[in-house]
């Protein structure tokens, strides 16, 4: 059992219960997540990145982006499969990126979209990196966007053992 089954567990006893609030007080938004919601939001992530970039256990996925709900959804996926993720600090420049990659030779690498400008300028040199998710509503062309990631993959319990056929 790892982190992630918490949420599983937490989903099947309080489905309901709001677990994760996101508030924006500079533009009067909040945003919140039942157990539920928030354990099938991690399966689809977990299927995706399983089953499409084939994502696999003990794979190293580098993940740099703001606090947000997507965050923790992505970080919980990526542990879901037994991955390794690789917190980048936001404060992170080009050569920091860098030398992150060189150490642990990435797989795939999960970025919101305001830290673009540094991740684009290095993006030649994670030669190791076969995929990009991009979180947020700039989203280049060579990235996969977090959104459509999100709606096409079914949130079906993840286990490493069995998944369903139709995810």
């Amino acid at each position: 059992m790892n982190y992630a089954s918490y949420a599983t567990i937490h989903a099947r006893h309080l489905p309901e219960k709001v677990c994760l609030i996101e508030r924006t007080p500079s533009i009067k938004k909040r945003r919140t997540l039942t157990w539920k919601e928030f354990n099938d939001k991690i399966n689809r992530t977990a299927n995706y990145l399983s089953k499409k970039l084939e994502i696999n256990k003990g794979d190293f996925v580098m993940h740099l982006q703001n606090n947000s709900l997507e965050w923790l959804i992505t970080y919980f996926g990526i542990i879901k499969l037994g991955a390794v993720v690789v917190p980048l600090n936001f404060r992170f420049v080009e050569s920091d990126i860098i030398y992150a990659a060189s150490v642990c030779d990435p797989k795939m690498f999960i970025i919101g979209s305001e830290f673009l400008p540094v991740v684009q300028a290095v993006q030649k040199e994670l030669t190791s990196v076969e995929n990009y998710i991009c979180v947020g509503d700039t989203v280049p062309d060579d990235m996969v966007d977090y959104k459509t990631m999100e709606a096409c993959s079914c949130g079906h319990p993840f286990t490493l053992q069995e998944q369903p056929e139709h995810c």
